[in-house]
């Protein structure tokens, strides 16, 4: 899933909202969340870390370094 949010509105936590609304279905199945993230996607990155996403691994594939994060889905970020 990607999330692109316009200019005009970024600051203004509606990722948190989009991912809370997310969160409260998953959590009812599963504990934790698990993503990967290509290393040099800075931006994608430090939204997730926003969240509270934390880096717990890092590992190649096909030529690229990836970043892998976790984030307890019990946790609410609002």
């Amino acid at each position: 899933m990607a999330v692109c949010i316009d200019l005009q509105y970024r600051g203004k936590r509606i990722l948190n909202t989009l991912f809370e609304a997310m969160r409260l279905e998953f959590v009812q199945k599963y504990p934790l969340g698990i993503t990967f993230i290509n290393k040099v996607n800075q931006i994608s990155l430090r939204a997730h870390q926003k969240l509270g996403w934390e880096v717990i691994d890092e590992f190649p594939f096909n030529g690229n370094w990836y970043l892998g994060l976790a984030f307890e889905m019990g946790r609410s970020v609002l």
